[in-house]
């Protein structure tokens, strides 16, 4: 069976540039095409990854596992029949920090703590 993965919300808005930063800050380079809901293009092994601000109603196959970010996600996010299993690890926003002398520092540990919690729940549905 193939198998495709995407990130979405309940509506397109468009990647926070302070994410953006916080990438660039690991060596992660996304180069930015367009403005109202940029492309961000990135190549992490010589092939390019897209990444750009889609909704639920922008994916083209159907959803087998749901994996909800945002702390007010599991209310907001739709139900989705197609989806075999259900995640909520309800992230708080970083955008707390926008304006302090903490703001790069709060989005790069928001990134640590996302890509661990994934890593854990990837190898959890593995056993």
């Amino acid at each position: 069976m193939n198998r495709s993965t995407a990130s979405c919300g309940t509506e397109r808005t468009a990647f926070h540039p302070n994410m953006v930063k916080a990438f660039n800050s690991f060596g992660i380079e996304l180069i930015q095409y367009g403005t109202d809901n940029p492309l961000f293009v990135y190549h992490p092994t010589g092939k390019s990854k897209y990444l750009y601000s889609k909704s639920i109603a922008d994916l083209s196959f159907p959803a087998f596992i749901v994996i909800t970010v945002c702390s007010d996600a599991e209310d907001k996010c739709p139900y989705l029949p197609e989806a075999t299993a259900r995640y909520h690890l309800g992230f708080e926003d970083p955008k707390k920090y926008d304006g302090t002398e903490e703001e790069l520092r709060g989005y790069q540990d928001k990134i640590i703590e996302i890509g661990s919690q994934l890593f854990y729940l990837a190898k959890k549905m593995q056993a």
